[in-house]
């Protein structure tokens, strides 16, 4: 008994037949053109962007706030609350009728 893999015992078979470099063209039908990629990008990801390339970054500050929170001494129960107050006007701001 003799077991062959997936492509028999003469090796690899092409799923199409061979066909020469101008034969390609023959195949399409006339008038029809390969899609082309597109690519979109999002608001939020041009704003990020931007953010990146603004020179307003402090990155002592960024660096001294990681530290801090790395620490244990950033987070305290009057920061975090100012900041569900600031996320809870901004929810409100952007959805009408959120109260």
């Amino acid at each position: 008994m003799q077991i062959h893999g997936p492509h028999g015992p003469n090796g690899l078979s092409p799923i199409l037949p061979h066909r020469s470099a101008g034969a390609t063209d023959s195949v399409r039908p006339a008038g029809l053109e390969m899609p082309r990629d597109e690519i979109q990008i999002s608001p939020e990801a041009r704003m990020l962007e931007e953010i990146a390339r603004s020179s307003d970054i402090r990155h002592e500050r960024v660096d001294e706030i990681r530290r801090m929170i790395a620490s244990g001494v950033y987070e305290t129960p009057e920061k975090l609350s100012i900041a569900l107050d600031r996320l809870l006007n901004d929810m409100r701001g952007m959805t009408p009728g959120l109260e």
